[in-house]
């Protein structure tokens, strides 16, 4: 619905949508981005108490996800959200930091403001899973861990 709305309004019949309808696109992305992390930390976390088997799907992809393709991942959309944020403050001083069509800079800002708190949500994510996805031997004190066996 975003990306739809991006270039400008549009109508579904006589409904009109804008740029108040991208900032809810955007919020409802954010908080399915949220429930999708809180899923992944769950899981991990049950699986990792012995709460849960190993699903077969999720054993396979978790194997090809690692912190670094994580860290890497949220450096990219942090980038493209930064380059945004740059653009609309571009536009701004073009018009000589005085008033702005409101359109046409939510445009621009509440992508890249999506951007950027994704990006900072994967990362700090990927961080997360990596701690949740030490094998912590409870043999030895708590302090000892080690990273999960490849």
């Amino acid at each position: 619905l975003g990306a739809w709305l991006w270039p400008g309004p549009r109508s579904l019949g006589p409904i009109g949508l804008d740029v108040h309808t991208l900032v809810y696109a955007a919020f409802m992305v954010l908080v399915g981005s949220q429930a999708t992390l809180m899923a992944v930390f769950a899981r991990v976390y049950a699986s990792k108490a012995g709460l849960l088997p190993e699903a077969g799907w999720f054993a396979r992809v978790w194997r090809r996800v690692s912190l670094e393709g994580g860290i890497v991942a949220g450096l990219l959309l942090l980038l493209v959200g930064l380059g945004g944020a740059a653009r609309s403050v571009r536009t701004w001083q073009a018009a000589g930091f005085g008033a702005l069509h409101p359109g046409d800079v939510l445009r621009v800002v509440v992508p890249s403001g999506l951007l950027l708190t994704l990006g900072a949500k994967v990362l700090f994510g990927s961080f997360l899973l990596g701690v949740l996805d030490l094998d912590v031997r409870h043999d030895a004190p708590p302090s000892v861990a080690r990273p999960r066996s490849e």
